[in-house]
């Protein structure tokens, strides 16, 4: 049976999440497909991450990150977004042109999966926001993002659902939704038990201020007997901490870690992965419903600054509350596997003939000059 030669998997560059949960993807793929050929496309930390695994990525600036980075505290001014935009869909569309690929993965990124619907290739989209994709709750200045995931939906062939929570389906998106488990790269050393002297917390802050991050720190560091490992970094380094890279391969550290402290849905289906209690602190609405899902199946629980230091010395101390979380993350399966035996199973098509890395038909019908 023939399978497809070449795979474009597109990250959204909003930090290294999107990029951990494509990767664990990638890795299974070319397990089981050696002669595959895989290139990456992404932005920002993401990139930086994708060739630490030794994959090929090409660098293409998304303004979506960009207005991420913006929200973060970063300077990005809104006059740039137009051209901005123009740009990236123009190096994406070249990109596909001359890489040509089988099939499209796109983990919400937004140009590889309207351009690979353009131009009739097939595609999948990684997503675990089909839940509420208007958000009416953050109001109308969140209108550019509940209309871009509509299209996101609609240009996608099929949506693998990343699943650790019990996440809900709208039932206008359950044909092409397939529920999987979670994506999560991760060591040998995942599944073997922590050792070290003193108990060791990992702290993975996504979306999150500095100032919140910093009180976060301070409140982990007060936990008696404990030793934190934080991928935030404070301006003054307190007692105690171990700071990583900004962009690291985190599943050595979850491996050791006795418990994980995060705000990120990534970081929480990593620890999930590795069956380490978690403990999610949220900085936003999204992550806010996560939370609630995640304590609701008992894979996680959700904290405030008021009752962190409470709630994590709990699952640190306490072996019957860390048996029942690792319990219910237990029953979640590897979700890579189930792409990958989807990917290899796609036959390849013929593509659309492209001139100049641009469709066909869009140069002979005028659009474009040739």
């Amino acid at each position: 049976m023939a399978r497809i030669s070449r795979l474009l998997i597109g990250c959204h560059g909003g930090g290294a999440g999107h990029a951990t949960r494509s990767i664990s993807i990638a890795r299974r793929v070319r397990d089981v497909s050696p002669n595959t050929e895989i290139l990456f496309t992404c932005s920002g930390a993401g990139v930086q991450f994708i060739r630490m695994n030794g994959f090929q990525c090409v660098e293409v600036p998304q303004p979506a990150a960009r207005m991420l980075d913006r929200a973060m505290g970063g300077d990005y001014p809104y006059r740039k977004i137009p051209l901005d935009t123009a740009g990236y869909f123009t190096r994406t569309l070249r990109l596909i042109g001359s890489f040509r690929p089988d099939l499209v993965i796109s983990d919400m990124e937004f140009a590889t999966t309207v351009i690979s619907k353009i131009l009739g290739i097939p595609n999948f989209l990684i997503s675990h926001l089909v839940e509420r994709y208007f958000y009416p709750e953050v109001g109308i200045l969140n209108y550019p993002k509940m209309v871009g995931l509509r299209l996101l939906y609609r240009c996608s062939e099929r949506i693998f659902v990343p699943d650790v929570l019990g996440l809900p389906i709208p039932d206008d998106l359950a044909d092409k939704s397939v529920r999987i488990g979670y994506l999560a790269c991760r060591t040998e050393r995942s599944r073997e038990p922590p050792n070290g002297v003193k108990q060791k917390i990992l702290f993975v802050p996504s979306e999150m201020s500095k100032a919140v991050a910093d009180q976060i720190l301070v409140e982990l560091c007060r936990i008696p007997g404990a030793r934190v490992v934080s991928r935030h970094r404070p301006l003054a380094k307190p007692v105690n901490v171990e700071l990583v890279d900004p962009v690291p391969e985190l599943s050595g550290y979850i491996a050791e870690a006795d418990i994980i402290v995060c705000s990120g849905y990534t970081t929480v289906m990593e620890a999930v992965a590795a069956r380490r209690p978690c403990v999610l602190v949220p900085g936003n609405f999204e992550q806010s419903l996560i939370g609630s899902l995640g304590e609701a199946r008992g894979v996680l629980e959700v904290a405030r600054i008021r009752d962190l230091r409470f709630k994590v010395q709990r699952l640190l101390n306490d072996p019957e509350t860390r048996s029942r979380m690792v319990a219910s993350q237990s029953s979640v399966n590897d979700g890579a596997q189930e792409v990958a035996r989807h990917v290899i199973s796609m036959q390849p098509q013929r593509r659309k003939e492209l001139i100049c890395g641009c469709p066909a038909h869009f140069v002979e019908n005028g659009f474009l000059s040739s």
